[in-house]
């Protein structure tokens, strides 16, 4: 049964959650995209997880509360707006597009992205940005510990403080953080970011209104666990 209505101010399809499955919600999200429909609103999302999972088709989606897990993930193209909170794991996988989150998010925000743009306008919880391929990440308060794990390509900017581990074996990628950073994680250096960088900060951020500026510090991979060593190896290899 579609119960979608037109929004007269915004032109967006307005689909109502309420007292609905995840599965009805979604299928409603996919069959508006696939007549067409390029704007649509959630209303009552009520925290439940796996919204908007799987859609590869460019659209505009505004959740109007709350999200639960997975929103957003394994998605490409979609520009989605949550005013409210969101759970764990927001955007997972996705390849292209762009979230941003109102309030603040729950732990794992953004893992595995490949391309894209996450916003957290408020704080995350622990591993913010891990194992990330690509895409920019932004929390606008602070994050939890492990944020930035075996990063490999994404650009992770925390505004706020950042918790313990910070970049803990990333490969390659920059992580900024404008606040305290409680402890490094292995093979990561500390450094001052380039004019460049600084510029590309401001800009990031500006849209967001995430000023204003602040001492930033950037973080990247020290290359040292890139490779094994023969001899450390043969170790390992003796002692399993």
């Amino acid at each position: 049964m579609d119960t979608s209505v037109k929004s007269p101010a915004s032109g967006a399809a307005i689909v109502d959650a309420h007292g609905r499955s995840t599965r009805e919600i979604n299928e409603e999200i996919r069959a508006l995209i696939a007549a067409g429909q390029r704007e649509i609103e959630v209303l009552h999302p009520g925290s439940r997880h796996n919204l908007a999972v799987g859609i590869l088709e460019p659209a505009r989606l505004r959740f109007r509360g709350d999200v639960g897990y997975f929103c957003g993930a394994l998605s490409d193209g979609l520009e989605i707006e949550v005013d409210g909170n969101a759970g764990w794991s927001l955007g997972a996988d996705m390849m292209g597009g762009k979230i941003v989150v109102h309030s603040n998010s729950g732990s794992s925000t953004a893992p595995s992205i490949r391309g894209g743009l996450v916003v957290v306008e408020g704080s995350a919880g622990a591993r913010s940005a891990i194992a990330g391929k690509g895409g920019v990440v932004v929390i606008g308060g602070s994050t939890g510990y492990m944020s930035g794990f075996m990063n490999q390509r994404t650009r992770l900017v925390v505004c706020g403080d950042a918790g313990e581990a910070f970049g803990d074996s990333m490969y390659e990628g920059e992580l900024f953080c404008g606040g305290e950073i409680a402890n490094l994680g292995s093979d990561t250096l500390l450094e001052e970011p380039t004019d460049e960088e600084s510029a590309w900060l401001a800009e990031t951020l500006e849209p967001f209104g995430l000023g204003p500026k602040r001492t930033w510090r950037k973080v990247r991979s020290a290359g040292k666990l890139w490779r094994y060593d023969k001899k450390e190896f043969a170790v390992w290899k003796e002692a399993l």
